[in-house]
């Protein structure tokens, strides 16, 4: 067996992160290198990469370059009611209006569903689109070339909310998506028909909860603890 598909260490081996994640990519720790390796999970999920190249903070990802994985059924957060996501990155360009994506979950089948975080015309973008384009959106603003956590929560049908460096920057509560048909997953660039929105920039760490929102306390808690937070 290669040694980058070898059994991952425990989640705790990196970082006091709260319990329950079921993807968790320190792209910055030196295990995580390479064309493929797993996550730091209990899944093991393995994940290939593209183009991007390791760097001491993670992966760099430019152009065409991203790291995908099998959306497994414990990853697909299309129908669900209750999840996390958080995501360490730092963006050459924010200012184009162009979305660049950091994270998203696509369908090859439809441009209609997705879930996902991305950067556009000086702002972060958290979104969930259903399968009918209804859609839950938050933004709020961001820099060059500045090191961010931005932590997108959904607390029930129509209840989703933003953190941004362990801060709640916005929620929305008038929407409510509901059947979103997923297929893909993809870091630094988003998936669907075809591959768009490629994402210019460093990405330290990836993580996400399914069936658990983080409270206030929480986001906080894992802006303040996680090991790219000596970055910022």
């Amino acid at each position: 067996m290669l040694p980058y598909l070898m059994n991952p260490k425990s989640l705790w081996s990196y970082n006091p992160i709260p319990r329950g994640c079921v993807l968790y990519l320190p792209l910055w720790a030196q295990g995580l290198r390479g064309s493929a390796f797993k996550s730091v999970d209990p899944f093991g999920h393995e994940c290939t990469v593209t183009g991007a190249i390791k760097v001491a903070n993670g992966f760099s990802f430019i152009t065409d370059d991203y790291i995908n994985t099998a959306l497994a059924s414990v990853l697909d957060l299309g129908d669900l009611t209750v999840y996390t996501i958080s995501v360490w990155f730092n963006a050459v360009d924010v200012t184009d209006g162009s979305a660049d994506y950091i994270f998203s979950e696509g369908s090859t089948a439809s441009n209609n569903p997705d879930i996902h975080i991305s950067v556009a015309s000086d702002l972060v973008t958290t979104s969930h689109r259903a399968d009918n384009l209804t859609t839950a959106v938050i933004t709020s603003g961001v820099v060059n070339a500045t090191w961010y956590n931005v932590t997108f929560v959904r607390r029930a049908s129509q209840s989703f909310e933003q953190y941004v460096q362990g801060v709640s920057t916005g929620t929305d509560v008038a929407n409510a998506p509901g059947t979103t048909t997923l297929n893909t997953i993809t870091i630094g660039r988003h998936q669907r028909t075809s591959f768009v929105s490629p994402f210019n920039g460093t990405i330290a760490e990836v993580g996400i909860w399914t069936n658990k929102a983080f409270t206030d306390g929480e986001a906080l808690y894992y802006f303040n603890n996680s090991y790219p937070r000596r970055l910022t």
